[in-house]
């Protein structure tokens, strides 16, 4: 870690945050991580239905389509607390009102500061209390703790979500071999959730030591449980993923991250003229 702390992407200014579990320090630094988030294209007016924060709304892709991203992370050392791992479950969002993008995908890819379309969290489970305190505590998202599962071996993939009065039974798998692949820069993160009732946007600002790789789904398929009806396994299945492939995936062995603290974002109920 003291290492790391020496280079300049770590090279930023922090402040303590005080959270249930202790204290913690904004930017979270991430030294070592490993990702794949897999992408999927569901249906506008079911992803509409399930974002209901004031000020957001779905970015529609073609029509009547809307982007799905399911994204399974290992943190392996950070600056506060123990490593963890956390999947999420997100959909394509910009702020109400807002021109759409005439390329929404060429947007997702742009620095954090030069535009507004980003990710609305669904569902967030982490492995670790500390982990799930400070984003809900700090950011508003909708974490849980469970057992997650994360194997990331060449082009083979296995990643579960369990039940978290079962470890045993997984809520939802994502299980396969890759296909064909292309190097590909890991792009940075917008983030809109909701914290008393304010709309909050964060950023994490990301590097790969050694690249990422983007692509094809090969045999990767998703698989929910429809049995125990779990917020998590039924909002997915709202959006009738059980049984489908992504459209395409992105992955890396060596991501390194900034999590910044969010910002309250004004909204149109709560604008007012400001004098100059």
């Amino acid at each position: 870690m003291t290492s790391w702390l020496k280079d300049a992407f770590f090279q930023v200014a922090t402040h303590p945050k005080q959270i249930s579990t202790g204290p913690m320090h904004v930017p979270v630094r991430y030294f070592d991580a490993s990702s794949l988030i897999a992408f999927f294209m569901v249906d506008y007016t079911k992803a509409s239905a399930l974002v209901n924060v004031p000020g957001i709304e779905v970015v529609q892709m073609t029509e009547n389509k809307a982007l799905f991203a399911l994204a399974f992370y290992e943190y392996r050392s950070l600056t506060d607390g123990a490593p963890y791992n956390e999947v999420g479950a997100c959909i394509v969002v910009q702020p109400t009102g807002m021109q759409p993008a005439k390329h929404p995908l060429m947007e997702l890819s742009l620095p954090p500061d030069r535009r507004q379309t980003g990710m609305h969290i669904l569902h967030l489970p982490v492995t670790t209390q500390d982990a799930c305190a400070a984003g809900c505590e700090l950011w508003g998202y909708p974490k849980f703790v469970t057992a997650i599962n994360f194997n990331l071996n060449d082009k083979e993939f296995t990643g579960q979500v369990m039940h978290p009065d079962n470890p045993q039974a997984p809520l939802l798998s994502l299980t396969g071999k890759l296909g064909m692949g292309l190097p590909a820069p890991w792009a940075d993160l917008v983030l809109y959730s909701s914290l008393n009732d304010q709309l909050i946007r964060a950023t994490a600002n990301t590097r790969t030591l050694d690249g990422a790789t983007f692509a094809t789904a090969g045999s990767l398929k998703l698989s929910l449980d429809l049995v125990s009806g779990h917020p998590m396994a039924e909002t997915l299945n709202r959006l009738d993923l059980d049984g489908t492939s992504p459209i395409s995936a992105t992955y890396t062995n060596s991501l390194q991250l900034r999590l910044n603290e969010g910002v309250v974002v004004e909204t149109e109920a709560d604008s007012t003229e400001i004098a100059i």
